[in-house]
């Protein structure tokens, strides 16, 4: 990996019914907390999808892939995955790797409990546009940071299985900040210039920190 680039996955629960979740949220957050202190562990954070509480999303960045490997050898996460994040407790995983083409270790150590708008961006692109996609959305990013004051962070991630799967952290002070941003003059050239490129229409995922 060339350096100052960081390795991403990002996974998502959905719960059995059955499940308690307060006791399946402390368990983890246990697992959280123990990440947090590994070798290369840059952001280890849990979210709550706005649209079904049901859910959890974690976001697990390290400073390397080989970091990233070496965190599913740790006692507590072996510990969280034979003891709760088993197959009778839930109902669908979905875990997805990325290369992040923006956001280094630094930009990625925000005070999330100050996120209280984060934004997980869903895009499908049209084959052959990914390059293009990721020149304006490096334009658009670049807006954030000199005229946003309260945007605490935008990156931007690769799916390694499929580079024209692409997702968007938008973390935002407060609510009011984040519909503000599409008002920008950064953000509507970057959404008139990528309208094409889109495969299917994005989705904005909002997630609550825990």
């Amino acid at each position: 990996q060339a350096p100052g680039m960081v390795d991403a996955a990002i996974i998502h629960l959905k719960l059995a019914e059955a499940v308690n979740q307060d006791e399946f949220v402390a368990a983890t957050k246990v697992n959280v907390e123990a990440s947090r202190q590994e070798a290369g562990n840059v952001v280890f954070q849990m979210f709550r999808p706005v649209e079904d509480p049901s859910q959890l999303v974690l976001l697990e960045v390290y400073e390397t892939s080989a970091q990233a490997a070496a965190h599913k050898e740790t006692e507590h996460y072996k510990h969280w995955k034979a003891n709760f994040a088993t197959a009778e407790n839930i109902a669908f995983r979905e875990r997805r790797e990325f290369k992040v083409l923006l956001g280094s270790p630094e930009e990625w150590k925000i005070d999330w409990a100050a996120a209280l708008d984060t934004t997980i961006v869903h895009i499908s692109l049209v084959k052959g546009t990914e390059e293009k996609f990721a020149e304006y959305t490096r334009y658009d990013a670049k807006g954030v940071k000199d005229y946003e004051k309260n945007a605490l962070g935008f990156m931007f991630l690769e799916d390694r299985e499929d580079p024209s799967r692409v997702v968007l952290v938008e973390a935002y002070t407060d609510a009011a900040s984040a519909l503000a941003h599409k008002d920008t003059a950064h953000y509507l050239l970057w959404k008139a210039a990528v309208a094409d490129m889109m495969a299917q229409p994005r989705k904005g995922e909002k997630v609550t920190l825990i």
